[in-house]
């Protein structure tokens, strides 16, 4: 009963509303077979009650309208109609022998009935449904039956067509598919396209229905659609924002209700607790917001779910309340390098010696902005993890979000200084971590401490290349390091510093001093120049790279070549060095004054026909001596302007003498009246009076309005005529 939804039209349970009630339940009731198992086990009851047979015709009559109220608008539901038509003529005749005219009346209008709601509904086999109607009609009343056919017989055809459109979207949507998590491949993402056109199509109300009626329609597609693709979060998300804003949607409780569901078969989907949290808020239930994602870091903690969390906290409770789920953070995360087991272990235990004492821990090193920072400050001890939590995985954004928070809400920078370098020393990994450390690092610039600065990028650099991290996540710590002794230190971009940096930074990267050069003579200069060998070839673009890097030059790539302008602020050389730095090559455009375009053109279609005369006259030369009569006989090509060449010519001979032409069809002429005599047919060069010209009066006029015998446009067409059709005969 709740897979087909059945008795919640009023409701189910605890006040809840019909609406919510229709999205919970029912997920499968699109399926026929379903609904003829419901149907046969109501029959099946009614007959154990051993009330008679009117009772339990009452309940199979019953169960068949409540299916049909339910899946008598699927595809395949001609069934459903057919079966419960069959019925209701059984009874009929079953009223008929018994000569009760009343209720065989009321039969006959209830079947009268069912015949014009199920031409309405595009499914199979209408067709077959509407002679079948046709013939139910006039054995009524033949007066009755034209107007009533008249009447419903546009009905049909939109139909039919409402039929023949959703079956194009409705191709290959694998309805028996199991609901396994997603495996991201090509095939995989082309369902889930082919579904949500499916749902768009729906969505646009094809059949002109009632607002009832078409969230019925669209309520049902989406229920399929997750029933294929249940732990796809973009299905469930898109349901859930029809339901709240759509064109007859069931309103936001309806969409909680969507949520709901999705967070019951995804429970570990951050984006869908998130998009819930969302629509409470924007209701105003701000508490029913924050009790939704409490329960998500209950039963699936993680990083994301608490920075959602102490984002939602902050905006609705305030400062300390949201440091306060910072700290819960720290407790039921683990570090991501430390033994997994180990630690659930020593965090059940911590928990059972004195949780209640953890939680009052004051963080006031952490917090008190009046001190001055310290890179390697003091860190409080390790907070304890609350008995019976569950235990997630640490990483580097709930120490980067919370840093920003109090850098950018509550305004205290040397407070987020200090929560990333608490991030480095609880978390050892987050050193090699370059989007953490550049995160630090612009905290420290805008608080003015360079010597930190310098001091966090050398320890990451070095970190990172004892991790042997890859070169390319390595470049925005040397890019930003660059960056700083370039534009932003006191020193104001020394020289020296630079150079010093530079060849460190293409040693660290492995950049290539040049690429012109081979490696073996790279070799032999880096032993011969010395430490200054990849400095000398390409300095001058890694010049310009610095200068683009700290932004006070920017790339031309892409600008017109024919403008002066560029993007580089220089001269006209600096321009083409830049694009020659970045790769761009311009095509030399030429110069061609006005009102010599059409020279140009004459003169290449002249350049073309002389090409074209030497090729024939090579091809001419190259043919044999036996050959050269028949192509000067031969027709020139339209196309090509020119003869066929030799080798398919042949390549033609030789085909025909080695296949035997067919036979000659013999002609029959048809009588020709006006034209020619039967005497004159056969005569020699006129073929069979075919093409013997028309005769003329001794005016020299053809006209059709001569005589009889006289020729004229007329009479030629009607002899070709006649010659067709015999010839097709």
């Amino acid at each position: 009963r709740d897979a087909l939804g059945v008795g919640i039209k009023d409701g189910v349970g605890d006040g809840e509303n019909a609406t919510v009630a229709l999205v919970k339940y029912g997920p499968c009731s699109s399926s026929i077979e379903l609904w003829k198992l419901y149907i046969h086990k109501r029959v099946m009851d009614a007959r154990l009650d051993g009330k008679g047979i009117a009772h339990e015709r009452e309940m199979q009559l019953a169960a068949y309208e409540e299916a049909l109220e339910r899946a008598g608008f699927v595809s395949n539901c001609n069934e459903l109609w057919s079966a419960y038509i069959s019925i209701i003529q059984m009874l009929v005749r079953e009223a008929g022998d018994r000569e009760n005219m009343k209720e065989k009346q009321e039969l006959m209008l209830r079947l009268r009935s069912i015949y014009q709601r199920a031409i309405g509904v595009p499914m199979q086999n209408l067709d077959d449904l509407w002679r079948e109607y046709e013939q139910f009609e006039q054995s009524m009343s033949e007066a009755l039956a034209q107007a009533l056919i008249a009447e419903h017989l546009p009905r049909l055809q939109h139909s039919k067509q409402v039929f023949l459109e959703r079956k194009q979207y409705s191709i290959d949507l694998k309805l028996t598919r199991l609901a396994v998590p997603p495996e991201n491949t090509e095939m995989e993402k082309n369902l889930i396209i082919r579904w949500q056109k499916r749902c768009a199509y729906e969505r646009t109300n094809p059949e002109r229905l009632s607002a009832s009626g078409l969230s019925q329609r669209v309520r049902q597609i989406y229920k399929d659609c997750v029933c294929v693709l249940t732990r796809h979060p973009e299905i469930w998300h898109e349901w859930a924002s029809w339901e709240a804003g759509g064109h007859c949607g069931g309103g936001n409780e309806a969409a909680n209700a969507v949520f709901t569901l999705a967070e019951k078969h995804m429970p570990d989907c951050t984006l869908i607790v998130a998009a819930h949290a969302e629509q409470l808020e924007s209701m105003g239930s701000v508490d029913r917001a924050i009790q939704c994602f409490e329960d998500f870091v209950q039963r699936s903690p993680c990083s994301l779910g608490y920075i959602l969390l102490q984002r939602v906290v902050r905006r609705i409770k305030g400062v300390n309340a949201a440091r306060k789920i910072f700290s819960r953070a720290r407790r039921c995360l683990l570090s991501p390098e430390a033994d997994k087991v180990k630690g659930v272990v020593d965090a059940a235990a911590t928990a059972q010696q004195g949780g209640a004492a953890a939680e009052g821990e004051k963080d006031g090193e952490t917090y008190e902005s009046e001190k001055p920072l310290v890179v390697n400050a003091t860190i409080p001890k390790k907070l304890a993890t609350p008995a019976g939590a569950k235990v997630g995985i640490m990483t580097w954004h709930v120490f980067a979000a919370h840093a920003h928070m109090e850098l950018r809400m509550n305004g205290f920078r040397e407070v987020a200084a200090r929560i990333f370098e608490l991030g480095l020393s609880k978390h050892s990994s987050f050193m090699h971590c370059p989007p953490y450390i550049s995160a630090y690092a612009k905290v420290l610039l805008e608080t003015g401490d360079e010597d930190n600065f310098r001091s966090l990028l050398e320890r990451a650099i070095s970190a990172c290349e004892d991790v042997d991290l890859s070169k390319d996540l390595q470049q925005p710590l040397w890019d930003l390091l660059l960056e700083f002794e370039s534009n932003v230190a006191r020193a104001g971009g020394d020289p020296n510093v630079i150079r010093q940096l530079e060849a460190r930074r293409q040693r660290a990267l492995g950049i290539e001093s040049s690429e012109i050069l081979p490696k073996v003579l790279e070799d032999q200069l880096s032993r011969s120049d010395g430490e200054n060998a990849g400095l000398i070839s390409g300095g001058l673009g890694r010049l310009l790279g610095r200068y683009e890097l700290i932004g006070i030059v920017g790339d031309d790539i892409g600008l017109d070549a024919s403008t002066e302008n560029n993007d580089t602020g220089g001269g006209s050389p600096d321009s083409s060095f830049s694009r020659r730095f970045h790769g761009e090559t311009i095509l030399p455009t030429p110069n061609v004054p006005a009102g010599m375009t059409t020279m140009l053109d004459r003169s290449k279609a002249a350049r073309e026909r002389m090409q074209a005369g030497v090729t024939a006259q090579l091809q001419q030369e190259s043919v044999p001596e036996w050959l050269r009569n028949l192509i000067d006989v031969l027709p020139i090509s339209r196309v090509k302007h020119a003869r066929p060449p030799p080798h398919l010519i042949e390549m033609a001979l030789t085909s025909l003498k080695n296949n035997p032409l067919p036979e000659k069809p013999a002609v029959v002429a048809p009588p020709l009246s006006g034209v020619a005599k039967a005497t004159e047919i056969g005569k020699p060069g006129e073929m069979n009076g075919l093409t013997k010209k028309r005769s003329r009066n001794e005016d020299g006029n053809s006209s059709d309005e001569d005589g009889a015998g006289s020729g004229g446009h007329g009479s030629l067409f009607r002899m070709r005529q006649r010659a067709r059709q015999a010839t097709a005969s």
